[in-house]
């Protein structure tokens, strides 16, 4: 056969075996798109499903929120009925207080609202009227400064307080086994208004010397993210509140 011939046959069966080269590959492209549309699809039904996970699990965070919100609130509602305070103007101001120390402390006001129910325990710690109310809020803030100023707990701290202002005749002894110690004049001029009959003012003194040691320290060491997420925790708990009414049947 002479040469040229040859390399027209070599030539042409080397075209025929890239022809069907190309074809294999264009089928075997084919087969790994359709895979990737099916791994597609099921990516995309199996993001949806977590997606839709995510936001169930998020409301019902929301909803839980605002349960323990209702929940709080009922339980320091009870405490102050039981003892005689049943006025909604009383129990709204106390849990707007509660809201406020919150923010400023970056405390949750559930936490807030345990250490009012505590000192509301102590009947005889407080005055009625205007005075009684004002020493009420300064002993809820008091509490948390005795916890941080590494006193204990604010709980402990509503019990020091409450029985210190429930015994005023006593307070100086109370508060110095808890770590506060009041001067030799500060208790004089306690006494005084004791012997005086001027008891309000004696626990409005007592409330006083205590802030002038301990006064503005869980305020001062609060920081700014325990705040930011404190005003964020707020939205989720009212949002959380106002979808309860929806889930009654």
């Amino acid at each position: 056969m002479a040469k040229g011939a040859v390399a027209k046959v070599t030539f042409v069966a080397n075209a025929k075996s890239l022809v069907g080269a190309t074809k294999q590959i264009n089928k075997n492209l084919g087969s790994l798109t359709a895979s990737f549309g099916k791994v597609g699809k099921l990516a995309k039904a199996t993001f949806g499903i977590f997606a839709a996970g995510q936001a169930i699990s998020g409301l019902k965070s929301i909803i839980r929120s605002g349960e323990e919100a209702v929940k709080s609130q009922k339980k320091l509602q009870a405490i102050f009925q039981a003892q005689g305070l049943t006025g909604s103007k009383v129990f709204k101001q106390l849990s707007t207080e509660a809201k406020q120390l919150s923010l400023s402390l970056g405390i949750e006001d559930e936490v807030i609202a345990d250490v009012q129910a505590k000192l509301a325990l102590f009947g005889r710690a407080f005055t009625s009227g205007t005075q009684g109310a004002k020493d009420f809020k300064t002993a809820t803030e008091l509490a948390f400064d005795f916890e941080a100023a590494g006193l204990g707990d604010a709980l402990k701290g509503a019990k020091v307080l409450g029985q210190a202002l429930s015994d005023p005749a006593k307070a100086a002894q109370i508060l110095k086994k808890a770590g506060i110690l009041l001067t030799q004049q500060q208790i004089k001029e306690i006494n005084t208004l004791i012997s005086q009959g001027k008891i309000a003012e004696a626990q409005a003194k007592i409330l006083e010397y205590v802030q002038g040691i301990i006064g503005g320290t869980a305020e001062a060491t609060a920081s700014a993210s325990a705040k930011m997420t404190i005003a964020l925790g707020e939205i989720v708990e009212s949002i959380g509140v106002l979808l309860l009414p929806l889930l009654d049947p």
